[in-house]
């Protein structure tokens, strides 16, 4: 998946900023992520290790460590890069949520495509859900004028935690739902 890079918003040294500019280190981060996301649709986190990690990804077990310091971090960039690829389809207008129902409906699509929603679980399950949608809301909330931040993401989250807790929901009413949410300031 062709996202926003993951790590883009945090600060660092301008060593570390021309690191991750360069071409060898986007293609290193891109396998690990890769590798990450395809080992924890199939295994759960704790039974995951930087050797096979890095193995699959192919690159030394040292440079994993040059990218995360362990698991746990990679799981919460792993969130952050799902969020990035989520909000790169839904952000398409300076102002997504200029239809509010419409947004939400391309949301729910977005969440039940099989890309995304094999993942799901995962985030729920290795406690990064929440990283996640703080991610997503972030992204969004960016785009929407600053008096409708808040109840974008309260909306976000509301619509997100209602689409994952009652899936067979009719898209429709959980739209007309964040609509009137993001409508009440």
């Amino acid at each position: 998946m062709e996202c926003t890079d993951s790590k883009g918003g945090q600060q660092g040294s301008s060593k570390e900023d021309k690191r991750r500019e360069d071409a060898r280190w986007q293609r290193a981060e891109a396998s690990i992520i890769e590798a990450f996301g395809e080992a924890v649709a199939s295994s759960p986190l704790a039974e995951l290790s930087v050797t096979a990690l890095a193995k699959q990804a192919d690159i030394s077990k040292a440079a994993f460590y040059l990218h995360y310091r362990s698991l746990d971090e990679l799981c919460g960039a792993f969130a952050a890069h799902l969020a990035d690829c989520v909000a790169d389809e839904l952000v398409t207008s300076p102002n997504p949520l200029a239809d509010p129902e419409g947004f939400a409906l391309r949301l729910i699509s977005v969440l039940g495509k099989p890309a995304f929603h094999r993942y799901a679980d995962v985030l729920a399950a290795n406690n990064v859900a929440g990283p996640f949608i703080d991610r997503l809301t972030e992204r969004i909330a960016a785009q929407v004028p600053e008096e409708d931040q808040l109840s974008t993401a309260f909306a976000l989250s509301g619509l997100m935690g209602a689409h994952r807790q009652h899936p067979d929901c009719d898209p429709a009413r959980l739209a007309q739902i964040f609509a009137a949410a993001v409508g009440a300031r």
